[in-house]
């Protein structure tokens, strides 16, 4: 049996104490560990699809991913496609490319990087002349007055043609609608000599030359 003098047995509890709460401070602290920041490493850029056949004037989406999110676009032929600058991807990524017209096929190359010289990506195009070119044409009737011009004044009316073509070749027999998308205009859709009558929209078919007529 060990017997400590009077009040030794109160000063080792107290130094017990200090001690404990000694280490509960030490293993208590902030939480912060020091050291170097991560590095974020941009992943590789993409680019998608990376080949495609695109049309005079009809648009197509591209989808870029990956590097920092903010990209360089350039065309390879900018009388084709005209697009160099810069693009950002926080709107999903989505690149809308619409081709100017061409007289025959064109090849067209898209080159993507980006803000941290990531490898930069390409795609392969080919742009093909529109399947089906139109040409519109209004001729006002002869009882307008000459002061309209070529323009088609109130009250007056004329005829509204289009001629179809595919590679120069009229496109015959082929349905056609015509419709009134904005205006006070209305389509005359009685035959001659019949009492008119008016609507918002029409068909009629093309004839020889590929031209439809309203």
């Amino acid at each position: 049996m060990i017997r400590f003098a009077p009040g030794l047995a109160d000063r080792l509890a107290r130094l017990a104490l200090a001690f404990l709460a000694a280490v509960a401070v030490a293993s208590c602290g902030s939480g912060a560990v020091s050291g170097p920041a991560p590095v974020v490493t941009p992943g590789p850029l993409s680019i998608s699809p990376a080949t495609a056949t695109l049309f005079s004037d009809l648009p197509t989406d591209f989808f870029i991913r990956g590097g920092t999110g903010s990209y360089i676009v350039t065309s390879s032929n900018q009388s084709v496609i005209p697009i160099s600058g810069p693009f950002s991807g926080t709107a999903g990524g989505v690149l809308t490319v619409v081709p100017n017209q061409v007289a025959a096929d064109t090849n067209v190359t898209l080159t993507v990087s980006d803000t941290a010289n990531t490898t930069p990506v390409t795609a392969a195009l080919v742009v093909k002349p529109r399947t089906v070119s139109n040409v519109v044409t209004v001729t006002p009737s002869a009882s307008q007055s000459a002061a309209c011009g070529t323009a088609v004044c109130s009250g007056g009316d004329a005829e509204v043609s289009v001629r179809l073509a595919q590679a120069g070749i009229p496109l015959r027999n082929r349905t056609v609608r015509f419709d009134v998308i904005s205006g006070d205009i209305r389509i005359i859709t009685s035959a001659p000599g019949l009492p008119e009558t008016l609507n918002l929209s029409a068909n009629t078919t093309t004839d020889d030359t590929g031209t439809a007529r309203m």
